[in-house]
């Protein structure tokens, strides 16, 4: 099966003042940073080769922030935005046989949590404890199962939603969260 593997996501440490509409278009246009446009040498959006190919695969890598607040507000609206993407577009391609959906990261280890300067101590440093101290009560108090998720939970389900096995599934943003969101819609 043919597929596409997209993500989009920056960070802007400023008031809400600052998120205005030149701010937002060169990230969602195609060609200028990590937009919403096709990826790089992958089929345009509307199909492209794989509309008369037997269908494939489009997979957006969203967040659980897409879905509820609490990451910062310029990454948790463009999240959203990943998912409304991925649901209209799955109506668009399916009568093509295009399978649309994203996966939904919750707190996943890596430099983002665990490198210097990350995550883990700038909360350490609210917390008064060291970073792998504060990843660990991060998890313990946010995330049901105790504990971040690795990589691979998300390349797992990348993998499934590439392969025959998720034929008819189309139009979901599937968390991969440890159980983080209690929302239910």
């Amino acid at each position: 099966m043919r597929y596409i593997l997209s993500r989009l996501g920056f960070y802007l440490l400023a008031g809400w003042a600052a998120l205005t509409l030149n701010f937002f278009l060169p990230r969602l246009m195609p060609g200028e940073g990590p937009g919403l446009g096709p990826m790089p040498g992958g089929p345009p959006i509307g199909g492209g080769p794989m509309a008369g190919g037997g269908g494939g695969s489009i997979i957006n890598i969203s967040s659980i922030f897409g879905k509820q607040p609490g990451g910062l507000l310029d990454y948790d609206a463009i999240k959203a935005a990943v998912i409304m993407f991925t649901k209209d577009l799955a109506n668009y391609l399916a009568k093509d046989n295009i399978l649309v959906n994203a996966v939904c990261p919750g707190p996943i280890r890596g430099p983002l949590w665990e490198g210097p300067g990350g995550l883990g101590d700038q909360l350490g440093q609210v917390l008064g404890m060291a970073g792998p101290e504060a990843i660990k009560w991060f998890a313990q108090q946010n995330i049901p199962l105790g504990h971040h998720g690795d990589p691979e939970d998300i390349a797992n389900m990348v993998a499934f939603l590439a392969s025959d096995k998720a034929k008819f599934i189309t139009g979901q943003a599937i968390n991969v969260d440890g159980g983080m969101v209690k929302a239910t819609i």
